[in-house]
């Protein structure tokens, strides 16, 4: 008997000390954490997170935002804590100029910015812990907005049928056309995508498109890109059409 209850402390004390180094870092906070990071090369950036309240699982949200030139960007809202890779145990991968890690539950959300052909692109990975029977996974890295600083800009917050406006263009979405997001919770070999087809009136003119998450569309006058498609996928869980946030980024063109 004595040395069942040994192996089982025993056994414990390794689930509690991994949990220890897996969660390092990441702290959950009541008030919004503005985090500087110096960046050899380009300009300070700033992660800001700021706690979104729960989903229907009662798993905690955290709003993440990115600011770099006086400018604010939107990068969704992600389950669990989140901190910038920065200052944390966490390291930057290969080629990350900054990053930020949301946790939860054995796996997450990274957002890198990675510099490319000369413009700073933030992209979204996945973690996955993994477990005694899978090695764990940190990648699948897909593009999801680009950090622009010249030019009039603006990020419009809508839902399907619901309309939002800036710079002179409204955005009402019409249709879900794919949501192939991999689940928060889940590792995929790709990261899968979101399509929303969308009515569009600039100026006089209205007309429809489809839009891809990350992909720029470029119009007469400004180009439109769907940045971010909240709340996130989780594993087993149908998200209602209802509850779908489109945030769309809207920069007017050069004349």
């Amino acid at each position: 008997m004595t040395e069942k209850i040994a192996g089982t402390i025993a056994v414990l004390a390794v689930v509690l000390v991994g949990g220890y180094f897996t969660y390092k870092g990441l702290t959950t906070t009541d008030e919004l954490v503005r985090t500087p990071v110096e960046v050899v090369g380009i300009p300070e950036i700033v992660w800001a997170f700021d706690p979104a309240g729960t989903d229907e699982t009662d798993t905690p949200l955290t709003a993440v935002s990115l600011i770099w030139e006086g400018k604010t960007f939107d990068a969704g809202t992600h389950p669990g804590s989140c901190v910038a890779i920065e200052g944390s145990s966490w390291a930057l991968v290969p080629g990350e100029k900054s990053g930020a890690i949301c946790w939860w539950a054995g796996g997450g959300v990274e957002l890198g910015v990675f510099e490319e052909g000369g413009e700073l692109i933030v992209k979204r990975g996945y973690l996955d812990e993994g477990s005694a029977e899978e090695e764990g996974m940190r990648g699948g890295f897909e593009p999801f907005f680009v950090l622009k600083k010249t030019g009039d800009s603006v990020l419009l917050k809508t839902r399907i049928d619901e309309h939002a406006s800036g710079l002179g263009v409204r955005v009402t979405p019409v249709e879900l056309l794919e949501d192939s997001r991999c689940p928060e919770d889940v590792a995929c070999i790709q990261a899968g995508t979101v399509r929303v087809r969308a009515s569009v009136t600039s100026g006089a003119r209205t007309t429809e498109g489809v839009f891809t998450l990350g992909i720029v569309e470029t119009r007469e006058q400004e180009t439109i890109t769907l940045v971010a498609v909240e709340p996130a996928p989780r594993a087993g869980v149908v998200t209602p059409l209802g509850e779908y946030r489109f945030t769309f980024g809207i920069e007017k063109r050069a004349e």
